[in-house]
């Protein structure tokens, strides 16, 4: 019997189909013209600053393939928040610019207060860590003020312990740097010990005017109001100085000179409160050649 011959017929492989390329630029308003007049002034700063979108309407986007632009992307959408409080987010779309709508009005504003306030910690924070290092080296060198700080004895170390109900303590003369609420600092002297005077600023006798109510912490926490960087150099607990007026005067121009930013308190060369003279920082002034004299 004779068997059956089979042929194999080849099976046709489908060639593959190539994939389709999204356009990342589909729903985008299409512009070639120039950017400032067409796509800046007319498009964001009339349309997109006063649009408003309900939950389900999408966001537009603008693709932009006109005359080149020279500005990164980053500045720009910067640019665009601060002049026009509008919030976008641009990038390349196969050789255009897209530019998408992101918000706009208060939430912008919002966005870009906290985005300044964080770059002012930022760069606060940057000069207080030179400024430390400044004072590092005066201190290393023996150079002015440091000669002029001297050890409390035990006793006034014992009084410098704020104690509710006790008499604070004289002559013991200190300088003091607070980190306020208000983001600011402030810089002050006193003849009591810092925590004593700490604590008159917390209980609101006779503070400043820029501290009350302004203060982090209170009295159970009352040392966590300090710049503690600083003062572990230019006032530790269980220093004093000779006198405070021309100390509290060249710490401030120090950190003036140096833009970090005072608060109320800045004291004006040789002046002191009720027209008094001090001779003992008149003498100081004029060791070192400071401009100061009361």
């Amino acid at each position: 019997m004779r068997s059956r011959r089979r042929t194999s017929v080849p099976l046709r492989r489908k060639s593959p189909t190539q994939k389709k390329t999204s356009d990342c630029c589909a729903d985008c308003i299409k512009e070639k013209r120039p950017w400032k007049v067409y796509v800046e002034d007319e498009i964001i700063k009339y349309k997109w600053r006063k649009l408003i979108l309900n939950r389900n309407q999408k966001k537009p986007c603008i693709c932009y393939s006109g005359p080149k632009v020279g500005w990164d992307f980053l500045d720009k959408e910067k640019q665009l928040a601060s002049d026009y409080s509008v919030q976008t987010k641009i990038a390349n779309c196969n050789g255009r610019i897209k530019i998408e709508f992101i918000s706009n009005g208060d939430d912008v504003k919002k966005m870009l207060r906290i985005e300044a306030e964080r770059k002012r910690i930022r760069e606060e924070k940057e000069r207080l860590n030179q400024f430390r290092n400044h004072l590092t080296l005066l201190k290393e060198t023996n150079k002015f003020p440091f000669p002029y700080l001297t050890d409390l004895t035990i006793n006034e170390m014992q009084r410098t312990e704020v104690i509710e109900g006790e008499n604070p303590p004289s002559g013991i003369f200190q300088l003091y740097i607070l980190r306020l609420k208000d983001g600011g600092i402030y810089v002050g002297e006193t003849t009591l010990s810092y925590p004593w005077r700490i604590y008159n600023h917390i209980r609101g006798h006779k503070p400043a005017k820029c501290t009350k109510n302004n203060l982090l912490y209170g009295q159970e926490k009352w040392d966590r109001n300090l710049i503690h960087e600083l003062m572990e150099i230019i006032q530790p607990i269980n220093k004093k100085y000779t006198c405070s007026h021309v100390f509290e005067w060249w710490l401030q121009q120090e950190m003036l000179t140096r833009k970090i930013s005072l608060s109320c308190g800045i004291a004006e060369a040789g002046k002191l409160p009720y027209s008094r003279t001090c001779e003992t920082c008149n003498k100081i002034a004029n060791e070192n050649n400071l401009p100061w004299k009361s």
